[in-house]
């Protein structure tokens, strides 16, 4: 065989927490405005790939949040 056998979800999971280090969003108002929640337990925290949230991610949410409520809106008075 190929190896292709011994991938799981379990597997994929694995090596995709070993290669991750994952921080959590420094400003707690990211997590409160933008409705971010994650598991600890579901990120690596020793990988070569560092991930977390840009600061700037509240002001984007809140542009396309803007954006499509003046798209749906007057679709919704006719």
């Amino acid at each position: 065989m190929d190896g292709a056998d011994d991938w799981s979800w379990d597997s994929m999971f694995a090596a995709t927490k070993k290669s991750e280090t994952f921080r959590p969003p420094v400003d707690a108002s990211i997590e409160q405005e933008a409705a971010i929640t994650f598991d600890l337990a579901s990120h690596g925290n020793q990988g070569p790939i560092h991930m977390s949230y840009p600061g700037l991610y509240v002001l984007y949410i809140h542009a396309v949040e803007g954006r499509a409520r003046a798209l749906i809106r007057p679709s919704l008075s006719a």
